[in-house]
């Protein structure tokens, strides 16, 4: 169909009457808005301003059909021009219900399998940590080497397991965040422990640098270690033997900031702009084959962008990287 300047319609064909039920003389003269749900007005409204010169890219919107079903279009946008001026829009729309009907399916299966998945692991890592305490009875040297082999194995099983559950959610818009107090202290204090064994291994010094007035803040405790562990791993395991990691905690106002900084191998300046985005990984961890998904950024920036924050990154290639992110303090915070 096509759209005047004002975004009425002046063209509205057979596919369009099928997939809306509308007929054309009802829908010709009418805004656009008749038509698409109310919480897209504003996204096309923009498509539509911005389209004038150029081709849109496909938009995902949905329409209300007359009997108010709602359906699920891509739209692409494309300006009409009469003798050079510009005269409005053309608007194609591809039904995409059997499209999410697909995705919803993958989805639900990913996110089943993924908790099918976390009930074994979790009873193997459990069963692991009681032994290698040696509760049960003392570990010969060799059971103790078998014994931390498991325990990490299962850690980063464990660790996929919930990127790809993460993912699900983000996916399907299921994310929800669980918000509660949260004293940063020893959160930080507690993940940089986790990392110290692999730090220590690889002669890595590990700094702390926390403000001492740092609030306590409104967040989602699990998420916001699952941020702090991802950038903190990262920087232990990027760095090489000898470097060091810095973990820096300020108050700003309304907001912390955090900062993981290393001195390890950098980042491509060409690699900085899609380094948050799902799989992408700098170019030169993949020439090295150094092991990972590249959901770890991707799920941070969503988790951090949940909470009201930023996230973002400097680095220069083989000095190192500091990657760092801000979060509103909240209500807790505030109140104290």
């Amino acid at each position: 169909f096509n759209l005047d300047a004002e975004g009425r319609f002046t063209l509205f064909n057979r596919a369009a009457e099928a997939l809306s039920g509308y007929r054309r003389e009802e829908m010709l003269g009418r805004p656009y808005t008749d038509l698409f749900c109310a919480e897209y007005h504003d996204g096309i409204a923009n498509l539509l301003a911005q389209v004038r010169s150029e081709r849109s890219r496909p938009y995902e919107v949905e329409l209300q059909a007359k009997d108010g079903e709602r359906i699920p279009v891509e739209v692409r946008l494309a300006p009409l021009y009469r003798d050079g001026q510009g005269i409005g829009v053309q608007v194609i729309a591809r039904d995409i219900r059997e499209r999410k009907q697909l995705e919803q399916m993958r989805e639900d299966f990913i996110a089943s399998v993924s908790h099918d998945l976390r009930t074994p692991l979790a009873s193997i890592t459990g069963f692991t940590e009681v032994l290698l305490s040696e509760a049960p009875g003392p570990l010969t040297e060799v059971q103790q080497e078998f014994l931390d082999i498991i325990a990490q194995s299962g850690e980063r099983l464990l660790k996929l397991v919930n990127q790809i559950l993460d993912v699900s959610k983000l996916d399907s818009g299921r994310f929800e965040l669980h918000p509660a107090p949260v004293e940063l202290r020893p959160m930080v204090e507690s993940l940089v422990d986790q990392v110290r064994p692999l730090a220590t291994k690889k002669q890595i010094a590990l700094e702390v640098e926390l403000a001492p007035d740092l609030p306590t803040i409104t967040a989602d405790p699990d998420r916001l270690e699952r941020v702090l562990t991802n950038l903190l791993s990262n920087a232990v395991k990027f760095t090489p033997e000898g470097g060091s990691v810095r973990v820096r905690l300020t108050r700003n106002g309304e907001s912390v900031r955090c900062e993981v900084s290393d001195t390890g191998i950098g980042i491509p300046p060409e690699d900085l702009p899609h380094l948050f985005e799902r799989f992408r990984r700098a170019s030169n961890v993949q020439k090295r084959r150094i092991k990972g998904t590249g959901l770890g950024l991707y799920i941070s920036k969503a988790i951090v962008e949940a909470h009201g924050g930023e996230i973002g990154v400097e680095s220069r290639l083989g000095e190192g990287t500091t990657f760092w992110f801000t979060l509103p303090i909240g209500e807790d915070g505030r109140d104290r």
